[in-house]
């Protein structure tokens, strides 16, 4: 059976039926026994959610994170995944297809629950900015699974061997 759950940042829009953005991808990221996928053209770690995808993969979780131009983004953001690929669970991607950009951002858990919408993995995405989203459970989630699978065979492994990021 298909759930769908309503997701937003800003204060005026949380409340009610309506969950935060950072709650959902919390929930997510804790509740994840076997896969977590990410794709999204921007990300920022910050304390909470971060912590979280951290705490992912150290146990064990295959964590999949395609990000849009990978070395574009914040030398903050490449040293936090870069120490992650320590983990052999952590695939990272970069997408870097020619004259496209992957603006997308998903996460899917389990390829059983899908989070879309338009935050970005950033502090202003999940608490300043004014963003909508849904969260799906069921086989539309297992859909989306699988067209992140599609994303990633398009994108670059990123391997941050010999950098000082």
């Amino acid at each position: 059976m298909t759930r769908i759950t309503i997701i937003a940042s800003g204060p005026e829009l949380v409340g009610g039926r309506v969950r935060s953005f950072d709650g959902v991808f919390v929930d997510l990221m804790r509740g994840a026994r076997q896969e977590l996928q990410f794709a999204s053209y921007y990300m920022m770690p910050q304390r909470l959610v971060f912590s979280e995808l951290e705490a992912a993969v150290r146990r064990g979780v295959k964590t999949v994170i395609i990000l849009n131009r990978f070395w574009g983004q914040s030398a903050v953001t490449k040293r936090f995944l870069c120490r992650l690929l320590k983990y052999k669970n952590l695939l990272l991607y970069s997408f870097e297809k020619s004259g496209s950009d992957l603006h997308a951002k998903v996460i899917v858990s389990d390829r059983s629950t899908a989070i879309i919408g338009s935050a970005n993995l950033s502090f202003h995405g999940m608490y300043i900015n004014y963003e909508i989203g849904i969260q799906v459970t069921g086989e539309y989630a297992w859909e989306v699974a699988k067209l992140i699978d599609t994303i990633a065979s398009l994108s670059k492994p990123v391997t941050c061997k010999g950098t000082s990021s």
